[in-house]
Order: structure tokens, then sequence, then C-alpha cells
């Protein structure tokens, strides 16, 4: 499914149909920050049917409903949001901390859960255990089946 916030934002969700509460939408807080959404806020549910370009002209995040099913992903690059990642260097005795301490304490917990679903340019939130949060920033995504990008020289993607 997708769901679509303010200002035509879309991401995809998954979606459990509760059928007590049939007017009520629960998402996550990442999910709803990416969408730029408020508590109260109205979203748009829609089941992905691919569409055919010719059928639909859609622009910005709308795209993504033009599909069947998201794509799959096989690499994806999270960057630390240097303010969060200060604040907790902070709080935690002013040390520096590795990049593969990050990977173990926020981004694989997180990337275990089954089917994490992510987007380019969002940002997401992550505690860890301790309940430490840091934000991280989805820089680059490699999806099944589309060629590698080339750098050149000054490192600028082809």
């Amino acid at each position: 499914m997708a769901v679509v916030g303010r200002r035509r934002r879309a991401s995809y969700a998954r979606v459990a149909i509760d059928k007590q509460k049939k007017n009520i939408c629960g998402v996550s807080s990442n999910s709803a920050k990416n969408l730029r959404l408020r508590n109260g806020d109205k979203v748009k549910v829609e089941r992905l049917e691919g569409e055919t370009p010719q059928e639909t002209q859609r622009s910005g995040d709308m795209i993504l409903l033009q599909v069947m099913n998201p794509p799959k992903i096989m690499s994806v690059t999270l960057s630390p949001v240097e303010d969060s990642l200060n604040a907790l260097g902070s709080g935690e005795g002013g040390d520096d901390i590795s990049d593969e301490e990050l990977n173990q304490r926020f981004v694989a917990p997180y990337l275990s859960e089954e089917g994490a679903l992510l987007k380019l340019g969002h940002v997401l939130a992550l505690k860890d255990d301790n309940g430490k949060l840091l934000e991280f920033m989805v820089t680059d995504i490699a999806l099944e089946g589309e060629e590698e990008k080339e750098e050149d020289e000054e490192g600028m993607c082809r």
C-alpha cells in the first residue's frame, strides 16, 4: 500500500485493518515525520495497482503509486544526522562513536525487522536498547535489477 500525506508526500507502508476502528489510521512516528503529518491529519491510503505511465501522469512522490509491488532493495546507505550524532556523543561523555558501534546499536536492529520500507531522503529516528535516539537520513538506495552508478574522479555519479 501507499500512504499519501500532506503536500503530496507519499511512502510505502504495510496496512493492518482493524474492523472496529474504520476511520482511524495509525502510522509510526518516522512515517508521520516523513509524510509531514501532525496528530489528527487525514491521510490517503491507496492500493498499489501498477498503472502504466500512459494511464496516469504522476510526478514527485506520487510516482510510487505506479508500481504493483515496492522494489526490492539490495543495499542502502544511512548517514547519521550531524546534530543528532553530536547530541548522542555529548550525552555519552563526549567520546567519538565508531561507525561499527552505530551500525550495531541502531541500524542492525531496525533492518532486522522483516521488510523495513525505505525511501531515498527519509529521516529515521532510531533508538538503541538504552533508549538513546539517533537520526539517520537515507542517502542512497541500490534497487534489485538496477545498474550500479559509476563515479568519476570528482566523486560525481553518472
